[in-house]
Formats: structure tokens, sequence, C-alpha cells
């Protein structure tokens, strides 16, 4: 958030045309609002974390 910094997904060759959703395929830099991380682990311990800037 504080450098602006959108990273583009890795090993993306090609998109399906049927799916409707935005995909980065390189770095931007732009504003950035809000951001998710996830985190994903063994034995179903997931987190979600949403921020948002003052």
């Amino acid at each position: 958030m504080q450098s602006g910094l959108i990273p583009g997904c890795l090993n993306v060759m090609q998109l399906d045309p049927v799916f409707q959703s935005a995909v980065l395929t390189d770095n931007q830099n732009r504003p950035v609002r809000r951001v998710m991380s996830n985190a994903f682990g063994f034995g179903g311990t997931n987190c979600s974390l949403i921020f948002e800037a003052a």
C-alpha cells in the first residue's frame, strides 16, 4: 500500500475467455486503497486480513 505497487500473477500464459475477472499479468504502479492478505495452513487453519488506507 505504501509503495503503490500491485504485483501481477506469475506464470499466466493465456487466460480463459470465459473467465470474466480482471487479471494482472505484470506489475502496475497506481494508488492502492485496500489490500487483502490470505494465509492458508495445514489442518484448515486459514486467515484473511483486509487493510484499508486511513
